[in-house]
């Protein structure tokens, strides 16, 4: 579809927010336009004959005011030429219409249909809209003023998009309902906690909105805090409520008690009388967690002036761990001989440059995962980790790595907890091959007499996205187990690699680069790595067995190759 807009009289307008036009009783008005047409701009999407849709969003917490009416007409403003209209009403964009019906001739201006099937108000969110066949270079869509999020969707064959930010003013639609509105009603309307997952004996911080949806003022109303059905605590408001006004909470909630799983917290005012005058919230209990493994991603580089006295200071807030598999990213600054193409989608978690880290893929005060170091202390950082540490896991790992006739054999299996699959259903599995004590052919800035570097990232095993491990269910937990093979590289020294491999939350539908957080990590270096040493020309002698880099038996030494005498390991380097 080609998201083009042909505007025509292009006037002034006053928009209202969000509104009822109505009393207590008899009919109301929901939308964002005023009647008054005089300022309307006439709007054509491309420049074919289209069929073309125009809507509106009535969000929850304005259809909520509106529990228990019925919504018996639908009003659209239009220009005089489109074609074969129909209203409808849905409940998202994308799924059928829960009303619809056919428009049989279009007046120039307002339009209204009265429903022949009139729809009972739930509470929950509605779009409500038309459509239309727009003719090739016409212009009949109406709008005025300034759109919002809600008041200015259009689609052409039926591909959606929100036009506000592309200077669309409010769509001319109205919907009408009739019934009763209630005089007094505390209403929540959002909830939020501070955490998804506690310790069995742990306390929730829970915050959110109690709105009065009523006509009338309420002199104050208790909360109720419910967890599985039974009442925890309460939580008085003291305000003056006045029609249709919003106050916020905030109430901690004792979880002692509660058995390790998943749980539901439900709040409401004392005096509810419908479910939808409450809100939950589904959260998760953890009386045994599994030890954790801090993922510390590091993004540096050798032509970073500014990174040697980072490294510096993580070696130290690491020294005094031994919890932490460290990964190294060389982009996000400039590239150098330790860059691999496969990190470069990881600088969308918000690296501007080097040094960065990220901890577990986890957000901090509200920013993105990665941050800068550059200007703090050893003991700052290591309240950081300290942090990260502190949260539960639900899931372990282990890992084993061999190397075979030039292959790494790399097994991964993972634990969890029962609950996992409802937690996070998607979990991914990544797999990392690292190398330590790596020798750089260039210098590094800032440290020119720095030449070995350790944690470098020479392979992504698993897909970027990363893998679903394949969970079988049994004793109360999930299990899992896969193998990969990769080829030995003749550059990797074997004693120097360690496998790092973790479960973060998948990637978000699009996004082509995995995402945190990370429910938990491990490392591990090859099996036998600890026996297999270096040799050199000159140490070549005897009845010695000779394999290449990829495995294949040779009668000669070749750079990171394999030898073999007396039944010890080498692998060669020339001196």
């Amino acid at each position: 579809m080609k998201r083009q807009l042909l505007t025509f009289l292009l006037l002034f307008c006053t928009i209202l927010p969000a509104l009822s036009q109505g009393d207590s009783s008899g009919q109301h008005t929901i939308g964002y336009c005023t009647d008054d047409l005089s300022g309307a701009e006439a709007i054509g999407l491309g420049d074919g004959q289209e069929r073309v849709s125009a809507a509106i969003h009535l969000p929850r917490t304005l259809m909520m005011r509106y529990q228990g009416t019925r919504i018996t007409r639908l009003r659209f403003a239009v220009r005089n030429g489109l074609q074969d209209a129909s209203v409808w009403i849905r409940s998202s964009l994308t799924t059928s219409s829960r009303v619809v019906q056919s428009v049989s001739l279009l007046s120039d201006g307002w339009n209204e249909v009265v429903l022949n099937q009139p729809l009972t108000v739930d509470g929950e969110e509605l779009y409500i809209g038309y459509t239309a066949t727009q003719p090739a270079g016409y212009s009949g869509i109406l709008a005025a003023g300034t759109g919002t999020e809600h008041t200015s969707w259009l689609a052409a064959a039926n591909q959606w998009a929100d036009y506000h930010a592309d200077g669309l003013g409010v769509l001319f639609i109205e919907a009408v309902a009739e019934g009763t509105l209630l005089q007094r009603a505390a209403t929540v309307i959002s909830l939020q906690a501070d955490h998804e997952l506690y310790a069995t004996d742990a306390t929730m911080t829970v915050s959110g909105e109690v709105e009065n949806l009523g006509t009338e003022a309420i002199d104050g109303c208790s909360l109720q805090f419910l967890v599985d059905g039974q009442l925890v605590t309460t939580h008085d408001i003291t305000t003056t409520l006045q029609p249709y006004a919003v106050d916020r909470f905030e109430q901690v909630v004792s979880l002692s008690g509660l058995a390790e799983g998943a749980h539901c917290l439900e709040v409401r005012p004392a005096a509810a009388a419908t479910a939808q005058e409450a809100m939950q919230l589904p959260f998760y209990t953890l009386a045994t967690p599994y030890p954790r493994t801090l993922l510390l991603e590091h993004f540096t580089s050798l032509p970073c002036v500014n990174c040697p006295p980072v490294d510096q200071m993580l070696e130290e807030v690491v020294s005094r761990r031994s919890d932490v598999a460290w990964v190294s990213h060389h982009v996000g600054y400039k590239d150098d001989e330790f860059t691999l193409s496969a990190s470069l989608p990881l600088v969308r978690f918000g690296v501007n440059g080097n040094p960065y880290i990220m901890l577990d893929r986890t957000t901090l005060d509200d920013v993105q995962p990665a941050f800068t170091i550059g200007n703090y202390s050893a003991d700052f950082v290591q309240g950081i980790f300290q942090y990260a540490a502190s949260m539960p896991a639900i899931a372990q790992l282990s890992a084993t790595a061999t190397l075979q006739e030039g292959q790494l054999h790399i097994g991964i299996s993972g634990e969890g907890k029962s609950f996992l699959a409802d937690y996070m259903p998607r979990a991914a599995l990544h797999v990392y091959l690292v190398e330590d004590s790596v020798e750089a052919e260039g210098t590094q800035a800032g440290n020119a007499g720095k030449r070995l570097h350790d944690n470098i990232l020479r392979a992504i095993v698993t897909p970027a996205r990363g893998a679903l491990p394949q969970w079988q269910a049994g004793d109360g937990r999930l299990t899992f187990s896969t193998q990969y093979a990769i080829d030995h590289d003749a550059a990797w020294n074997p004693q120097h690699l360690r496998v790092v491999a973790f479960l973060a939350a998948p990637a978000p539908a699009g996004a082509p680069y995995p995402t945190g957080p990370v429910l938990n990590t491990v490392q591990s270096r090859l099996a036998d790595a600890s026996a297999i040493r270096t040799v050199s020309e000159r140490q070549n002698g005897g009845d010695a067995l000779w394999y290449s880099p990829d495995g294949r038996r040779t009668g000669k030494p070749a750079k990171g190759g394999l030898y073999i005498k007396n039944g010890k390991k080498f692998i060669y380097h020339k001196p």
